[in-house]
């Protein structure tokens, strides 16, 4: 039997995949917790890691954005059979240079929730957030979170180096109008999605459920 586990990205939780669940697809969430002070992120990873049951057959990893960082750490600390990756980076190479700038400069530590939230309406269409509805689940997802966490998190994202070369196959998923990791910057991307933007796993639902159909069952 073939276990699927998801990671969501940053500040997101299982509200952002439940359109592809409605789809008919079997995928348990793996939700963000809070992080230790000054931990590394394979240390997380590792944390992380022990929601995964891979007693019970093959294990497929899907990781969304921060959520794909994450996925490949934990590849290097358990058996992962593949990992789908959506809207993410696979290296430091791939990140956008904007996101690398974070914490160098800083600027991780001034991005709170309360400044996510009130400054939310002058980008959100910016970044594919079109719908009232869409609006409302990114507000409710990052509601959820805490300072401690999306500080940790981006500083993560920041700094995150893979050192390792990872034998797991991976398919990966991207969108032609992602502003957070521009497709220019990725490589061995093995499905574009035309139109599809960061948050194009919720606004393309059906389309990426139907790839992820062909990979997981």
């Amino acid at each position: 039997m073939n276990t699927t586990y998801f990671i969501p990205g940053l500040g997101f939780n299982e509200e952002v995949i439940t359109p592809i669940v409605d789809q008919g697809l079997d995928i348990q969430t793996i939700n963000w917790i809070e992080p230790i002070p000054l931990e590394s992120i394979q240390s997380y990873a590792h944390r992380m890691s022990e929601n995964i049951d891979s007693s019970l057959g093959p294990v497929t990893l899907i990781g969304h954005s921060f959520g794909g960082m994450i996925a490949q750490e934990i590849s290097q600390l358990i058996d992962i059979d593949q990992i789908i990756l959506i809207s993410t980076c696979k290296s430091r190479a791939e990140n956008s240079l904007a996101l690398k700038s974070l914490s160098p400069l800083k600027i991780n530590k001034f991005i709170k929730k309360d400044l996510i939230l009130r400054t939310f309406p002058l980008w959100s269409r910016n970044y594919g957030y079109e719908t009232e509805q869409e609006m409302e689940v990114f507000k409710s997802m990052i509601e959820k979170n805490t300072d401690t966490y999306l500080n940790w998190a981006l500083k993560s994202v920041s700094t995150w180096e893979r050192e390792f070369e990872i034998a797991t196959p991976i398919i990966h998923i991207h969108g032609d109008k992602d502003r957070t990791f521009p497709i220019k910057n990725i490589h061995d991307v093995t499905h574009v999605i035309e139109g599809g933007n960061h948050f194009m796993i919720y606004k393309k639902a059906e389309e990426i459920a139907e790839l992820l159909k062909k990979y997981i069952t």
